[in-house]
């Protein structure tokens, strides 16, 4: 076999944790949850969150739920990284294939999810009458103030991505 072997020893001194940097991590009990936005995917990002796995699994020896809401509307990628030793297949969450009018129920009952409430404008069966519903069920939900201004700042924020500042600016009203 005349394959070339190389070291790559002085290589990875340059490798950088600083470079790396994750959305949101959190404990539970059983695991920790890596959660990422992405707007696009690449493998570039797909072999950052697997090194972020790996450096958590390191430091809290607990397992890894690595989770990616994409927020795109192009087609999500395979995402898996897998050789022979190992198999890194984080959980995608497609946001434009949720549901927005079963977000939208949740949020008329008083029970609505905070994070689907905020990415609803996003989903693919959501319109300005339904974002202008929710808005109005947030606004009279049961939870404490600050809580509440977080909610309703994040779905008009998300709303004028989809729709532009008009739009903003009457839903404030």
């Amino acid at each position: 076999n005349s394959e070339m072997v190389e070291s790559l020893s002085e290589e990875i001194k340059d490798i950088r944790i600083a470079d790396l940097h994750a959305d949101f991590v959190l404990r539970t009990d059983e695991e920790i949850l890596h959660v990422e936005f992405q707007q696009e995917m690449t493998r570039d990002d797909l072999e950052r969150f697997y090194v972020y796995n790996a450096l958590l699994t390191k430091q809290f020896h607990k397992p890894i739920m690595t989770y990616i809401i994409y927020l795109g509307r192009n087609k999500l990628p395979e995402l898996i990284i897998q050789n022979k030793i190992m198999k890194f297949a984080p959980i995608p969450i497609n946001v434009s294939e949720m549901d927005a009018k079963a977000v939208l129920e949740r949020a008329k009952r008083g029970n609505g999810n905070i994070i689907a409430m905020a990415l609803m404008p996003l989903m693919k069966n959501c319109q300005k009458d339904e974002i202008t519903d929710l808005i109005d069920a947030e606004a009279t939900m049961k939870i404490p103030e600050g809580l509440k201004t977080d909610i309703l700042t994040s779905t008009i924020l998300m709303s004028s991505t989809v729709y532009g500042e008009g739009f903003m600016k009457e839903l404030r009203r």
